[in-house]
């Protein structure tokens, strides 16, 4: 019987605390990449329902090596309250024998793959940014600003802004804690300021925008403000009918899915493609649409010359979640709670157990 890990969020938090952030960044970003590159990967078709105001959903993937499956759930109301927004449960299992190896808390699991994905493609899209602009200074819009931060080391500024003026200074103050605790980040002197909402020119001509809001409405509507060559990572539009980018975005934009058919369905390209007269739906997270103004994270790794022939000056990164990611960071978590010789659980009971002591009848005796 395989050892299982079973961590509630204060104790991925400690795991976390434990590694060197940066390194396991770097590890995570590799895992994401080799999910992406795997042909064998078979991911689920997202469900999950929407009672207002808040929402569930499941997702997942298989592997040759494990199956890992999510439940996620969002709810904007209690933003202000001491429940979280956002809470979610990740369940990785062998795929040889059907054993759970990894059960814990998804949350910052979530946000932290969510902010490296944006990475992989950054990296490509706009590999030289000195300057981020967050839209949206949550949980998510503060995770990218320090993943991104110390995955890409051309980063010198970072703006937030957000409808709630605090929230963005809180933003701030955490980002630039986090910062100033990684040594070799800490020398880059990295600049982390907040921008009035109602004067948020120095976000919209940032070299690459994050907008990490709730979807409800259009943050970024034309692309007067931008620069060319600027890529936007729309993090928010997750489901159906969300959306935080104009019409006047997708005209002139490329866009890469982080899951090709999710997308089509419930993010950005939802609404994007009947914009762009897109006639087709793709059954999975991979595909080329258009010539290749519209393709998957999995194609632009494999073909990156390809996509960057096209001169559109901007960039569309439509992030919804690929569960391709969250089978990398449960790889990197169960690699590092493995080498920290981190205390295992029997979660699954052997199938030797009999139905006396499976009901905790322990004095029965066979």
């Amino acid at each position: 019987m395989a050892n299982s890990f079973v961590l509630s969020h204060s104790e991925v938090s400690r795991l976390l605390a434990s590694v060197h952030l940066p390194t396991f960044l770097k590890e995570l970003v590799e895992e994401i990449e080799r999910a992406y590159g795997d042909p064998t990967l078979e991911s689920i078709e997202r469900t999950g329902w929407i009672r207002t105001p808040d929402t569930l959903e499941i997702m997942g993937c298989q592997a040759q090596d494990f199956t890992c499956i999510k439940v996620i759930s969002s709810n904007p109301s209690l933003a202000d309250t001491l429940i979280p927004t956002v809470t979610g449960t990740l369940v990785c299992t062998d795929v040889t024998t059907d054993e759970a190896r990894l059960i814990c808390d998804a949350a910052i699991l979530t946000s932290l793959r969510t902010a490296a994905s944006t990475a992989v493609v950054l990296r490509r899209a706009t590999p030289h940014a000195a300057t981020l602009g967050v839209i949206g200074a949550g949980l998510e819009g503060a995770c990218h600003a320090l993943v991104l931060a110390i995955l890409l080391p051309s980063i010198q500024r970072i703006c937030f802004t957000d409808v709630e003026p605090a929230k963005a200074a809180d933003a701030v103050a955490q980002v630039t804690t986090l910062l100033s605790r990684e040594t070799e980040i800490k020398d880059r002197g990295i600049e982390v300021k907040s921008i009035d909402a109602a004067n948020g020119k120095s976000v919209f001509e940032s070299d690459a925008i994050v907008t990490a809001t709730y979807g409800t409405t259009e943050v970024v509507r034309s692309t007067e403000s931008l620069r060319a060559g600027t890529t936007i990572a729309a993090v928010g539009a997750d489901l159906q009918g969300k959306r935080e980018l104009g019409y006047r975005i997708y005209d002139k934009a490329r866009f890469v899915a982080d899951d090709l058919s999710q997308c089509l369905h419930e993010g950005e390209l939802e609404v994007a493609k009947r914009r762009l007269r897109v006639d087709m739906d793709e059954k999975s997270h991979r595909g080329v649409l258009q010539g290749g103004r519209i393709m998957g994270v999995a194609d632009l790794l494999e073909n990156e010359t390809s996509f960057f022939a096209r001169k559109e000056p901007l960039i569309v990164y439509d992030s919804t979640g690929f569960s391709g990611q969250d089978l990398a960071i449960a790889r990197v978590v169960l690699r590092h709670l493995e080498a920290q010789d981190w205390q295992p659980s029997v979660w699954n009971p052997s199938n030797a157990v009999p139905l006396p002591r499976l009901l905790g009848r322990d004095e029965y005796s066979s």
